[in-house]
């Protein structure tokens, strides 16, 4: 189990670093991105400007426009692909969280059914013991009354001290009433 669970961890963690190597990736490609519209637009302004004096066609204004579009989707494109990126890790995260939930109840698991196993081993073994003692406690009963010439064991007096009559008090009170 310990094997699985090692084999499980490594592989979710490769997964997390390989997302927190495309995140760093993606961070650069979005720095660059924001970097080309930058540049995009001041040559769009610088265009605009010369174009506003004559010195430049309207086409390379148009250009300029489309590159500076061009730089904003990529730019959009790259967030999008960082916060993707972002989203992959914190699922694998998640993923090596739950792989090692998995792992600690299964655990939790085996441990409850080995303290279960125990319980009634030590509960089997306790009857076992509670029969042995009253199989001896008929034997030594039987023997008692083998020696007292009792022929039915059963119905011998109980082992021990000498049972007081149920009528005690009476008997207490007759002996008073003699003296």
């Amino acid at each position: 189990m310990e094997r699985e669970l090692v084999n499980k961890i490594q592989q979710v963690g490769n997964k997390v670093r390989q997302a927190e190597l495309k995140i760093e990736s993606d961070c650069a490609t979005l720095e660059q991105a924001k970097v080309d519209v930058q540049i995009a637009k001041r040559q769009l302004e610088g265009i605009k400007n010369l174009y506003e004096k004559g010195l430049k066609s309207l086409t390379e204004l148009e250009e300029k426009k489309a590159k500076m579009q061009e730089s904003e989707a990529k730019l959009v494109g790259a967030e999008n692909k960082l916060a993707s990126a972002q989203n992959d890790l914190d699922i694998y995260k998640t993923e090596l969280q739950l792989t090692q939930n998995e792992y600690a109840n299964k655990v939790a698991k085996a441990q409850s059914d080995k303290y279960s196993t125990l319980s009634e081993k030590f509960d089997a073994q306790a009857s076992v013991n509670k029969l042995r003692i009253e199989r001896e406690n008929y034997s030594l009963l039987e023997l008692g009354c083998r020696r007292k010439r009792h022929r039915d064991f059963r119905k011998c007096p109980p082992a021990g001290p000498n049972p007081l009559p149920r009528n005690r008090g009476k008997l207490q009170a007759r002996r008073q009433a003699r003296h």
